[in-house]
């Protein structure tokens, strides 16, 4: 009987990449998710506030995650690419994530920022 051994290749350097990547962003969310209740506290929200806006965070997250992927694989059966939904998401998150320090930086916590802030953050 013959040892059949298949031959795969690892691309460490794809996997390297991703695996910091990977942290890079959970990184990132730690420290968002740990600095989200005093930058809603310092534009002068309750605390019973700054809780719901975590629960529906979360809430959503649950439910936008799995459905990125469905459009993503979507995307990928229309179009044999995934680069489209990929890149959309990522330059939404990138804006998002510059233009909340920029508001808790350059606008003050009234009137329509003091608004739209919650709303940026469960995005």
């Amino acid at each position: 009987m013959k040892n059949i051994q298949s031959e795969e290749t690892i691309l460490w350097t794809r996997v390297l990449a991703l695996t910091t990547l990977h942290g890079a962003i959970s990184i990132t969310w730690l420290v968002y998710n740990l600095y989200l209740p005093e930058l809603l506290l310092q534009f002068g929200f309750s605390l019973a506030l700054v809780q719901l806006v975590l629960i529906i965070e979360n809430l959503l997250t649950a439910v936008v995650e799995p459905t990125a992927g469905t459009l993503s694989d979507q995307a990928l059966k229309w179009w044999k690419n995934r680069f489209a939904v990929i890149s959309g998401g990522v330059l939404a998150a990138a804006a998002v994530f510059v233009i909340i320090p920029l508001m808790a930086i350059f606008c003050p916590p009234t009137g329509f920022t003091r608004c739209l802030l919650p709303i940026l953050l469960t995005l």
